[in-house]
């Protein structure tokens, strides 16, 4: 079970990385005055809400993954041992992944 003080700073982690990538630069650029007709179209709007969906579940997975192995995503305080369990058994990267996902979402 991950510690609460584990839980704290991979959060702050989250917020200040991947929300920057994800969310800050994404809002910034958007607040432009141009109109795309495609993201008009339905199916394109539940293609973007399944990806960011998706994107934040994946994320969300993988930072509780570190969090149980008493680290966090941050490169100075990472886990003692390799962390492979969940998707990390079939990629290396899903943490990158999702935030892909969420951007493209």
């Amino acid at each position: 079970m991950a510690r609460p003080l584990t839980l704290l700073k991979t959060a702050v982690f989250t917020v200040l990385v991947p929300g920057t990538v994800a969310g800050l630069i994404p809002w910034l650029l958007g607040r432009s005055d141009l109109e795309y007709d495609v993201l008009e179209l339905s199916s394109v709007q539940r293609l973007g809400q399944l990806s960011l969906v998706g994107g934040v579940l994946l994320y969300l997975h993988t930072a509780f993954r570190f969090a149980d192995s008493d680290g966090t995503p941050s490169p100075s305080d990472e886990p003692d041992e390799l962390v492979t369990g969940g998707v990390y058994a079939y990629s290396r990267n899903p943490m990158y992944i999702g935030v892909v996902l969420v951007v493209v979402g």
